[in-house]
């Protein structure tokens, strides 16, 4: 599975054209792969970058 994040893969047009083009560029045994938007959308790396903050601050 693959995951991306903005504002413009929240629209079901480009997702679905970004799984076609790349299912027709990869190898057969790899065009089980999907391509899905991040469930936190726009804040999925603000989200990210919070996570990491908080591990090294940790240390």
């Amino acid at each position: 599975r693959i995951i991306l994040g903005g504002g413009i893969m929240a629209q079901e047009y480009v997702l679905s054209e970004v799984n076609r083009k790349v299912k027709a560029q990869i190898a057969p045994g790899l065009r089980i792969v999907e391509i899905v938007p991040a469930k936190l959308a726009n804040t999925a790396g603000m989200m990210g970058a919070v996570s990491l903050a908080e591990k090294l601050l940790a240390q």
